[in-house]
Formats: structure tokens, C-alpha cells, sequence
């Protein structure tokens, strides 16, 4: 099992990565990611457009809930 800090520096390793590959194509690649790390580094906090934590969800509900009148 990873500690706490061998996995962030993982995830700060893999996002390094695709932040690096993305840059170097210059726009010709997207990448979306649904991941809740939240690495305290400019290049990650200025690329995150959304979090999706406390309610808020990618898929909200009432796309899929339907109301019982």
C-alpha cells in the first residue's frame, strides 16, 4: 500500500505528464479528466475548470432522477 505522500507524488507525476504531452501538441489534444486530486501547484489549480465535490456532479441529477408527484 502507498502512503499519502508516495501516492500524490504519483498523481503529481502522471498529471505532469499529460500537462506536458498536451503543451507539447499545442492544442491538437484534449484531455478530460475526472480525477478529485487536488495537487497545490499553479500549472494544476490554473487547468482545473470544474470540482466536482459537495453536490455538484458532472451528471446532475435531475437528468436521471425523475420527481414522484
Amino acid at each position: 500500500h502507498l502512503k499519502a505522500s508516495g501516492l500524490a507524488c504519483l498523481q503529481e507525476r502522471m498529471f505532469s505528464f499529460i500537462f506536458d504531452r498536451t503543451q507539447e501538441l499545442e492544442g491538437s489534444f484534449q484531455v478530460i479528466l475526472t480525477e478529485h486530486a487536488n495537487i497545490n501547484k499553479p500549472v494544476f489549480q490554473e487547468n482545473v475548470l470544474e470540482v466536482w465535490l459537495n453536490g455538484q456532479k458532472l451528471i446532475p441529477e435531475e437528468w436521471y432522477v425523475n420527481e414522484i408527484e
